[in-house]
C-alpha cells in the first residue's frame, strides 16, 4: 500500500508543478495584457479573446482587436505570440515582463493583422502618409505614388486592395560577452510586398526598460533591409499607366525621369547602374537590399550631420539588386532628362488637414473633413450637405457606405483635406 501511494505522488508531483507553471504563465501574460490595455485606454479600445499559455510552446493572445476612440471600425490581429525553446529562456522571460523590463533575447510574431483601407482607418492614414526622414534621406514621393503625390486609401482600393493584411516577425538578443545587441524583423503585406531588416548595435547603449526604450534608442552598427516585391510593382504600373493614358513602357520611362528629377533637386545624382535597376525592378519582380556600415555606431540624428556628397562613404552605403551588387550608386552630375518629358508628369501637392469655418464647409462639399467633437471624438467623412445648424457626411466602407449627421452645436472643430 505504501508503494501505491508513493508511485501515485510521484506521478502527481509533475502534474501539480505543471499546473502551477501554467497558471503562473496564465497570470503573468494577463497582467501584461492588463498593464498594456490600461495604458492606451485613454485613446483605444483594446480587446482580445483568449490568453494562451501552455508549458510546451509559444505563449500569447489571440483575437485582438484595437479599435482608436471614435473610430467605426477596428484593426484585427489575429494572434500574438511569445515564443521561446528552453524553461530557461521562459523562466527569464516571464521575470522580466513581471519587472517591466525586456529579457536578453525575445521572439515576437505578430499575426494576421488586418486594417480596412476604407472608413476611419483609411482617413488616419491618408493623413499621416507622408514619410518624414531625416537628410540624406529625403526620398521623393514620387517613388510612392503616380506622379509626385503618393498614394492614397482609394488608389490602393482601385488596385485591389480593401485591406492591409500584414504578418510581423521580430527577435533580438543580447550577447554580453561580445558586447552586442543584435536585431531581427520582417514584415509581410500578402500580395504587396516583404521587408527584412537586419541589424546590430553595442549593448551598452541599450536599454531594457520598457519606460525608456525608445527614448533611448541604441546607436547601429550596422543595418541591413531587404524589400521583396509581391505583385504590388506590377498592380501599381498598370494603375498608373490608366491613369497617365500611356502606354506602360512609356509611363516607366517617364516615372523614372521624374524620380530622377526629384532626386536631383535634393542634391544626389542617381548612377546610371542605379537607374538600370530601377528600371528592371518595374518591368519585372525583384528584391532591393540596402546595407549600412558606418564607419562607426551612429543613431539617425547624426544623419542630419551628413550631406549627399559624402553619406554613402561614411555610412558604408551598399545597394544589391536581385543578389547582385549595384557597383556605383552616385553618378558626379545630375543626369539629363528630356524637358518634355518632364512638362508631361503632373505635380500634386502634398494634402493635409486645415481648419475650416462652418461657413465656409459649403465649398468643400464631396472633400474629405476631420470632425471633431467637443467631446473628444473624431469622425472622417465626406462632406454631403454643410447648413448652419447641420453637417451631413458619408463614409465609404467596405461593401458600401454610411451616411450620418452631427448637429453643429456638437462640433468642436472640422479640418477639411486640401
Amino acid at each position: 500500500m505504501k508503494w501505491r501511494n508513493l508511485i501515485l505522488i510521484v506521478l502527481l508531483v509533475p502534474v501539480l508543478l505543471y499546473g502551477a507553471l501554467r497558471g503562473y504563465l496564465w497570470y503573468s501574460i494577463n497582467s501584461t495584457v492588463n498593464q498594456i490595455q490600461s495604458r492606451v485606454g485613454g485613446f483605444a479600445t483594446l480587446g482580445y479573446d483568449e490568453i494562451r499559455s501552455p508549458v510546451l510552446g509559444p505563449i500569447g493572445v489571440t483575437g485582438i482587436t484595437y479599435t482608436p476612440h471614435g473610430f467605426n471600425e477596428p484593426v484585427k490581429i489575429g494572434s500574438v505570440f511569445v515564443h521561446w525553446n528552453e524553461p530557461r529562456e521562459l523562466l527569464d522571460l516571464v521575470q522580466a515582463f513581471y519587472k517591466n523590463t525586456l529579457p536578453k533575447q525575445l521572439r515576437v510574431s505578430i499575426n494576421q493583422i488586418k486594417a480596412p483601407l476604407s472608413g476611419d482607418i483609411a482617413s488616419w492614414l491618408d493623413a499621416n502618409r507622408q514619410l518624414n526622414l531625416n537628410p540624406p534621406f529625403h526620398l521623393p514621393t514620387s517613388l510612392w505614388g503616380c506622379g509626385s503625390g503618393s498614394f492614397n486609401s482609394a488608389d490602393l482600393r482601385e488596385m485591389g486592395y480593401d485591406f492591409l493584411r500584414v504578418d510581423l516577425r521580430f527577435e533580438y538578443s543580447l550577447d554580453n560577452r561580445s558586447k552586442d545587441f543584435s536585431l531581427y524583423a520582417t514584415m509581410r503585406n500578402q500580395e504587396m510586398m516583404n521587408l527584412y531588416l537586419e541589424g546590430s548595435a553595442p549593448s551598452s547603449g541599450v536599454s531594457l526598460s520598457l519606460n525608456t526604450l525608445f527614448n533611448n534608442m541604441p546607436k547601429l552598427s550596422n543595418v541591413s533591409v531587404t524589400y521583396e516585391d509581391d505583385s504590388y510593382v506590377t498592380r501599381k504600373i498598370a494603375y498608373c499607366s490608366k491613369n497617365s493614358n500611356k502606354p506602360e513602357k512609356q509611363y516607366i520611362e517617364s516615372h523614372i525621369e521624374q524620380v530622377i528629377a526629384d532626386l536631383s533637386k535634393t542634391g544626389f545624382y542617381p548612377s546610371e547602374d542605379l537607374i538600370d535597376a530601377y528600371r528592371g525592378h518595374l518591368t519585372e519582380p525583384s528584391k532591393f537590399t540596402i546595407t549600412l556600415n558606418p564607419y562607426e555606431p551612429m543613431d539617425s540624428t547624426a544623419f542630419g550631420q551628413l550631406d549627399q556628397k559624402n553619406f554613402v562613404q561614411w555610412l558604408g552605403l551598399e545597394v544589391m539588386a536581385n543578389e547582385k551588387p549595384i557597383k556605383e550608386l552616385v553618378a558626379p552630375e545630375a543626369p539629363k532628362i528630356a524637358a518634355k518629358e518632364q512638362a508631361t508628369e503632373p505635380v500634386r501637392r502634398e494634402e493635409s488637414f486645415n481648419s475650416t469655418p462652418i461657413y465656409k464647409l459649403p465649398d468643400y462639399i464631396g472633400q474629405l473633413a476631420r470632425v471633431r467633437t467637443k467631446e473628444g471624438k473624431f469622425h472622417y467623412a465626406y462632406l454631403e450637405k454643410a447648413g448652419t445648424d447641420q453637417l451631413t457626411l458619408t463614409q465609404h466602407l467596405v461593401g458600401g457606405s454610411a451616411t450620418f449627421v452631427i448637429n453643429v452645436r456638437d462640433i468642436d472643430d472640422v479640418s477639411v483635406l486640401y
